[in-house]
């Protein structure tokens, strides 16, 4: 199998071509062995089994590009692609029963495979045939998740951000002294997942910038991303044409396989075909970085414009999963792909005793004024402003405060606790003299959007039989803390628990402390306790949910873009 230059392709030294080994059960890393064996003597959770178990054979891929699977207690969603154009639409067979898979792109290369009606917590044989009933791939094993009334015992859910990156975006001599890579390389992201799949998740929460290809020349990002030589190259004679439909357009589609492809098929491959997996989609995902200024030009890339949507529709489309939304999400959310499905709004739940709560704070936003004061235009402050709409609003709030699992946590695609002074975060906080402050107003920033945060915070801290957990996006970095208040609202009876959940591709120039001079810090707006101070390196998080306890792990390398040096970094627990 080669990727999209036609080299062969490889994933933590496993040969692809014709065979792909299953992970091993436990990570080949010296050093993450040892953490891991600490881990061991600290009481952690090694007794689940291993992805491979019951499934050690290798496992032949044929001609399949990517597998990425979601699931709930009765369905599986499964994004796949293929080498060469099917014609005729593959089946896939689960465990006996045949789904013929639906195409989503033109060259019918890329298909999804929906799954219903099937038994809760169950283990399922799949195996992708082509439509004559050949195989195309070996078998691979797919668990559904326990039914909503049943009540296991625990839960394993890996969590990491902003794993997008292009090997040739670098920012070149004589900007900087020497021309440097703006993201860790492919190999390095694959191995970071190698790892995380050692630990033998049930699930993975991806929160993030899935792909960076920024677009706005007056940009930084845009000048050295989407409209870079680089990007010219690499898109050759299908260059993005933003006046035309991205779906359906032979030239747009063509440009998101070149630019997105090799981001996320050729970065997740057919490693996670036994890991359900839950995307968020944050502001690079629409091909932007979030930025508004005045001076010295007008900048306002979002709310996203027509062509934004539309590709990060698409490229969810054809790569990985929508969110699964259940039945009490509003109707025109919930239902604007059909039949149970949400682009930007849904629902990751297990049993009784975890639910998940997952958000884009970037898609819709609402009763947003866009004045560069902050204010409405009769001068008053633009406190009705939302990321999210007030329906949707209503939905975190009631599962929030009225869900019976267990434990509940929710997944922003935007920073909780802490700030980088950017404007398309809840936080008033801009930076002067390299430290964030509140008394110079933040150019087109409402105060309706820290408003609105607070709101959801204090229905979280409200459930005072449990511990109010936030995993958040956009911040690369790693660290926990807790937000003991938020401008008059109290929550030091059940603080806030902020999880960053570390980064798998970020490059030194795009952490906050390079790019902006200045590192995660709280905001201005919070009384907070930073457990886990904020550290800039790449790694991931994996949380432990069992009947009695919440258990936050944090791997990390502790040298940066050295994939050695990836190992424990920090835990806490929570009742």
């Amino acid at each position: 199998m080669t990727d999209r230059k036609g080299n062969k392709k490889t994933n933590s030294g496993i040969d692809k071509g014709k065979t792909n080994q299953e992970p091993e059960s436990g990570v080949k890393r010296r050093s993450f062995l040892q953490s891991m064996a600490a881990a061991t003597a600290a009481g952690s959770f090694l007794a689940y089994p291993t992805l491979s178990s019951g499934n050690s054979r290798p496992f032949t891929q044929g001609d399949v590009e990517h597998i990425l699977p979601s699931v709930t207690h009765e369905r599986m969603l499964i994004k796949v692609s293929f080498t060469n154009s099917r014609p005729d639409s593959p089946k896939l067979n689960v465990s006996g029963q045949l789904v013929e898979g639906v195409a989503t792109d033109l060259d019918r290369k890329f298909f999804t495979f929906d799954v219903a009606g099937l038994r809760p917590n169950t283990r399922y044989s799949l195996q992708l045939w082509d439509s004559n009933g050949e195989n195309v791939t070996s078998p691979w094993p797919l668990r559904t998740f326990p039914d909503p009334d049943s009540h296991p015992t625990k839960f394993r859910l890996a969590c990491v951000s902003c794993p997008g990156g292009v090997d040739e975006f670098i920012v070149p001599y004589p900007v900087l002294p020497k021309a440097t890579p703006q993201f860790q390389t492919l190999a390095f992201r694959q191995e970071v997942f190698q790892q995380v799949l050692a630990s033998n998740p049930d699930a993975m929460l991806v929160n993030g910038d899935h792909i960076y290809w920024d677009r706005d020349t007056r940009t930084i990002s845009g000048q050295f991303q989407g409209a870079s030589m680089a990007a010219a190259q690499i898109l050759g004679d299908t260059p993005f044409v933003d006046t035309d439909p991205v779906e359906g357009n032979e030239n747009n589609e063509i440009a998101v396989k070149k630019a997105f492809g090799p981001q996320i098929a050729d970065l997740y491959g057919v490693e996670f075909r036994s890991c359900p997996v839950f995307f968020v989609q944050d502001d690079h995902d629409y091909t932007e970085n979030d930025e508004a200024k005045e001076k010295p030009v007008s900048v306002q890339t979002f709310p996203p414009n027509d062509f934004m949507r539309d590709v990060s529709r698409f490229t969810q489309k054809l790569y990985y999963p929508e969110l699964f939304a259940p039945p009490g999400l509003e109707p025109g959310f919930a239902s604007d792909l059909g039949n149970g499905l949400s682009k930007s709004y849904g629902e990751l739940r297990y049993g009784q005793l975890v639910e998940g709560l997952i958000y884009d704070w970037m898609a819709n936003w609402r009763d947003y004024d866009g004045r560069a004061s902050g204010d409405e235009p009769d001068g008053m402050p633009d406190n009705d402003a939302k990321f999210i709409p007030q329906d949707i609003e209503d939905w975190l709030i009631e599962r929030t405060t009225q869900s019976t699992t267990k434990h509940s946590f929710h997944a922003p695609s935007t920073p909780v606790l802490w700030s980088a002074g950017k404007w398309a975060e809840p936080y008033p906080d801009v930076l002067v003299d390299g430290k964030l402050s509140i008394e110079t107003p933040k150019p087109f920033w409402p105060p309706g959007w820290n408003l609105q945060q607070d709101r959801l915070l204090t229905a979280g801290s409200s459930r005072e039989d449990r511990t109010p957990l936030w995993l958040c996006g956009d911040i690369h970095a790693s660290g926990i803390g807790k937000i003991l208040r938020s401008n008059d609202n109290d929550y030091s009876n059940n603080p806030i628990i902020s999880v960053l959940p570390g980064t798998a591709g970020t490059g030194p120039l795009l952490f906050a402390s390079f790019f902006r001079g200045v590192g995660p810090a709280p905001s201005v707006t919070v009384e907070a306790d930073e457990v886990v101070p904020p550290k800039e390196q790449n790694g991931y998080t994996m949380i432990d949910f069992t009947r009695n306890q919440i258990r936050v792990t944090q791997y990390l390398t502790q040298t940066l873009g050295d994939i050695d040096s990836l190992s424990f970094f920090a835990r806490e627990k929570y009742r």
